[in-house]
């Protein structure tokens, strides 16, 4: 998704300020997710694309604000988060 609004122009200035986005690291967390996803046996068919990010601040990713983010937007990973906040 990132490297797709970048590479259309569109501002991740947003994330980037929430600590959202850590640009320099796109790659290889999109290596990872494909690793997991594979590991979980799930088809990965979304390659990312070769997209020009050097002009993009490195950004610094706050996970507590992630974890609020991710509590807030899926009722599924907020039963989730919960389960694992209480062992």
């Amino acid at each position: 998704m990132f490297m797709g609004s970048i590479s259309k122009g569109k501002s991740v200035k947003g994330y980037l300020r929430d600590g959202l986005l850590e640009p320099k690291t796109l790659q290889t967390r999109h290596a990872q997710l494909v690793d997991e996803m594979t590991n979980r046996g799930y088809n990965h068919i979304s390659p990312l694309l070769d997209v020009d990010i050097s002009h993009l601040p490195d950004g610094k990713v706050d996970i507590d604000r992630n974890i609020e983010d991710l509590r807030n937007r899926c009722e599924e990973c907020a039963k989730r988060i919960g389960q694992y906040e209480t062992r």
